[in-house]
């Protein structure tokens, strides 16, 4: 008999994958002449007797709920005072990081100041001589520089 194909007028489905099947064999045929190459057997969970409805029943013994209740309220606590020192210790950041901030400020400020007094006294001290070279092409004929004068 040649269980490759079902060939009957109606079909079954083999005796380890029933949903009816309460058997514990593992396939329709014997292992030698098996119809399917692996017919997976699906253990049954211990509340899956009967069925009418599609929830499964309650528990035979309630859970202990104010262990639950008391375990959620300590999480809580904690988070919210994680929360806050985590707030204190940003905020306690960012105002050292402001004043570090403006400190770098005020020293590229002055920095910058400084290097412009330079600058502007050095220029000071060649414009009379550009002056008189500005003169000179100008006219045509050499004017003679005028001396640096102190501001």
């Amino acid at each position: 008999m040649d269980h490759s194909t079902p060939k009957s007028k109606s079909w079954q489905w083999p005796s380890s994958s029933s949903p009816s099947s309460s058997s514990g064999s593992s396939a329709c045929c014997p292992a030698s002449t098996r119809c399917w190459p692996s017919a997976p057997t699906v253990p049954k969970a211990p509340w899956s007797a009967p069925r009418r409805s599609g929830r499964r029943p309650p528990p035979s013994t309630p859970a202990p709920r104010p262990c639950f209740a008391e375990a959620r309220r300590d999480a809580a606590r904690v988070t919210q005072a994680a929360r806050e020192e985590g707030a204190a210790l940003i905020a306690a950041a960012r105002e050292d990081g402001l004043r570090e901030r403006e400190a770098l400020l005020a020293d590229g400020q002055a920095l910058i100041e400084a290097e412009r007094a330079a600058a502007e006294a050095e220029l000071h001290l060649t414009v009379p001589e550009l002056a008189a070279e500005l003169a000179s092409r100008i006219i045509g004929e050499h004017v003679p520089a005028a001396a640096p004068t102190q501001a």
